[in-house]
């Protein structure tokens, strides 16, 4: 694309980055809803059907995970975009773990979001590289191990 069509587009590169983070995760937005749609209200068995979508998500179109948790580096789009993402992660598990009546402590329900989101950004970012290996089942299996019983989705 030579600059003066780039520029009928978009005022600069961060517009650009900022678009196509949030077309891949307007996609995401959609894979997730369709993979949790039919789920009952069993909180372990949405998380799992998130997290294997995210993970098949990301591992269709490599890209999309060195959009989502890798690319860019610090590039400031991509970073506030992360942020934001993140926060809306959080919200849905504080969210859930109220509809299951376990908001007795609001404060542990606040430190298990940030636990729960930074862990599994980090597992989609290693799955994205390939260094998790290529048996989703194993991967999704160890995660919800380390997520419950007696973890955050117990």
């Amino acid at each position: 694309m030579n600059s003066r069509y780039f520029y009928e587009n978009f005022a600069d590169i961060n517009e650009l980055l900022s678009a196509v983070y949030d077309e891949i995760v307007t996609e995401l937005g959609a894979v997730l809803a369709a993979a949790t749609r039919e789920m009952s209200d069993d909180s372990g068995a949405r998380w799992r059907a998130g997290i294997r979508a995210v993970l098949e998500f990301t591992a269709a179109d490599p890209r999309r995970g060195k959009v989502l948790f890798a690319g860019a580096g610090g590039n400031s789009v991509f970073t506030a975009r992360r942020a934001a993402a993140k926060r809306q992660l959080r919200r849905m598990i504080i969210t859930d773990r109220r509809r299951s009546g376990r908001d007795d402590d609001p404060l542990a329900g606040e430190v298990e979001a940030a636990i729960y989101v930074g862990a599994l950004s980090e597992m989609a970012r290693e799955w994205s590289s390939g260094s998790l290996g290529t048996d989703l089942d194993r991967v999704v299996d160890s995660a919800m191990g380390l997520l419950s019983p007696g973890g955050i989705l117990s």
